[in-house]
């Protein structure tokens, strides 16, 4: 039955022929099909490779940006809980800021400091890699550490991600183009 079928088709399409125009058009439809199927998967991959980039980009800079606050966290713990050294005096202050200047770091105060403390001593120190002045504040009997760093995007950007130790509080800020961080304990 089936040969039937096909021997009955042949014949009647024996005498029936495309023309050059119909020809033409489906050879250029496949061609055509073709570009698109080997054009698709390079697609997929360059917008699977963007997206990846993309990614790892917000990882790693979420991740530095971790690094830094545990590194200040740690460096503000540190130092704050080290106490006044006996040797350190109300004089220092001016000597360091001279040094910071000479640095070319810059040295400031923050414009409400009596609301903080008196300056008792102060010294060099570093927050998170950074050069800074560590001042040493009595407010009331109350001892209190004052940060003071030239101003840098990586200690302004994480200031408000420190994830403190218990009995520790930081109040992080900038002003006058430096970064200040006030420490004491509770």
């Amino acid at each position: 039955m089936q040969d039937d079928l096909d021997t009955q088709l042949r014949r009647h399409y024996q005498c029936q022929r495309l023309s050059d125009e119909d020809i033409n058009g489906i050879q250029q439809a496949g061609r055509a099909r073709r570009w698109l199927r080997w054009q698709a998967p390079w697609s997929w991959a360059t917008a699977f490779t963007l997206v990846l980039a993309l990614a790892i980009t917000t990882i790693l800079s979420h991740t530095e940006s971790d690094e830094t606050a545990q590194w200040l966290v740690a460096d503000i713990a540190k130092n704050h809980l080290a106490g006044k050294p006996d040797n350190l005096a109300e004089g220092d202050l001016l000597s360091l800021a001279v040094e910071m200047e000479r640095l070319g770091l810059g040295f400031a105060l923050p414009a409400d400091l009596e609301l903080h403390g008196r300056v008792v001593g102060a010294r060099l120190c570093s927050l998170a890699g950074k050069p800074a002045i560590h001042l040493y504040l009595d407010s009331q009997g109350e001892e209190k550490s004052l940060f003071v760093a030239a101003a840098s995007h990586s200690l302004a950007s994480v200031a408000h991600e420190l994830d403190l130790p218990p009995g520790l509080s930081v109040e992080a800020w900038s002003e006058q183009d430096h970064f200040f961080a006030l420490a004491k304990n509770y």
